[in-house]
């Protein structure tokens, strides 16, 4: 992590915060500001007590993006809960003390009239800010497998959908052609223009053999042929705590959009993510493969840590094609609309960011059976 100084006011105002909580009382012998978070700002800050030096992170959550902190806490708060009773590591939240409470904003939500904070204890751990090697996916495959495994007996139906149809593509590409007809039938020129110009990007996202796809997993689980089960939904190797010592997974973090789902959205967003030879920003879309050596890295830890059903596992191969499909769908419609909700430095960066989802997506449909048969062998051997 990167930490940055902070000025005497600030120092103070987090001084006055910390006591809104229960903890022990002390010394404050180290306050520093986390610079490496995009949404939420986050305080490292260490305290001498009678019992020794205690750390915790303290965060100012962003409410622009989360609206319902109560509910975002409630969510997260029952989670690590129930992974904490299973004896595993995992963050954990400090109430609030009962004097300062706000009943709209819950237990765990210290409302100063401006803004909702929250803390929760510090875990002595590394964390990878990229992949250098296989093994940083089968590591990451196995905390995600460890995560579901530890909440496979959790009922996913009590947690509220934060984002609603956040994994939804059907709804998600309905939005983006609903935008497109009404531009076509409209009176702005200058976004008609728009969309000519990306004629060719619309066109492979709306044929007929990748929309009649889109249903898969939510269908599945709206039938009941795979399981509701908690998801993480942000499934990145900086979002893994490393043990110092033994370089093991210890546990996920940044679990502000944990929501019901199903594990194979987390599988296929982070083979879409890192199992792309090119990043997300590249400007070399002819150059975007998948990559098999990490792939079946992942697969391995994946498989290996968890249990999925006979349905989740013939899935896997589907959710990186659907994840994949998803932002491409996402980038291109925040390019029709001007960059209203990914941004943009200069205008075209979330077409270029579609064009590589969409590299990425033929990849994926011109190796899809390879994709299967490494899945089906690591499956079989795990038995």
């Amino acid at each position: 992590m990167e930490f940055g100084k902070l000025s005497q006011q600030l120092t103070c105002e987090i001084k006055d915060l910390l006591l809104k909580f229960e903890i022990s009382t002390g010394n404050i012998t180290g306050l520093e500001i986390i610079s490496n978070g995009r949404i939420n700002r986050s305080f490292s800050v260490t305290m001498h007590t009678d019992n020794g030096f205690v750390s915790y992170i303290l965060q100012r959550i962003n409410t622009n993006v989360f609206k319902k902190p109560r509910e975002l806490m409630d969510n997260i708060s029952s989670v690590t809960e129930h992974i904490a009773q299973k004896g595993k590591e995992t963050l954990r939240f400090i109430k609030v003390k009962a004097e300062f409470e706000n009943e709209e904003y819950g237990p765990y939500v210290y409302y100063d009239g401006e803004s909702c904070w929250r803390l929760m204890n510090f875990i002595e751990s590394d964390v990878k800010n990229q992949i250098s090697a296989a093994s940083d996916l089968t590591s990451l495959g196995e905390a995600i497998g460890d995560f579901a495994l530890a909440l496979s007996d959790f009922d996913a139906s009590t947690l509220v959908e934060t984002i609603p149809n956040f994994h939804n593509t059907s709804a998600r590409l309905g939005k983006m052609v609903n935008r497109i007809t009404s531009i076509y039938f409209g009176p702005d020129a200058f976004l008609q223009t728009r969309c000519s110009d990306c004629k060719d990007e619309i066109e492979c996202i709306i044929s007929p053999e990748r929309t009649e796809r889109v249903g898969i997993i939510t269908d599945a689980i709206r039938l009941g042929a795979i399981p509701m089960r908690v998801s993480h939904n942000d499934p990145k190797l900086n979002n893994v705590l490393f043990d110092r010592y033994t370089g093991k997974a210890k546990c996920m973090i940044d679990l502000d959009t944990v929501m019901p789902g199903t594990i194979l959205y987390d599988f296929g967003d982070a083979v879409r993510y890192a199992c792309n030879t090119e990043s997300e920003e590249s400007n070399n879309p002819q150059n975007v493969r998948i990559n098999f050596e990490y792939f079946k890295a992942f697969c391995e830890g994946v498989i290996s840590s968890t249990s999925l059903t006979e349905r989740e596992a013939n899935l896997l191969v589907d959710s990186v094609w659907l994840m994949t499909y998803e932002l491409a769908i996402r980038f291109l419609d925040d390019h029709i609309d001007c960059n209203k909700y990914f941004g943009a430095d200069s205008d075209g960066d979330n077409l270029r960011r579609a064009r590589v989802q969409i590299a990425l997506l033929k990849d994926i449909e011109r190796h899809e059976k390879e994709m299967r048969q490494i899945v089906s062998d690591i499956h079989f051997e795990r038995g």
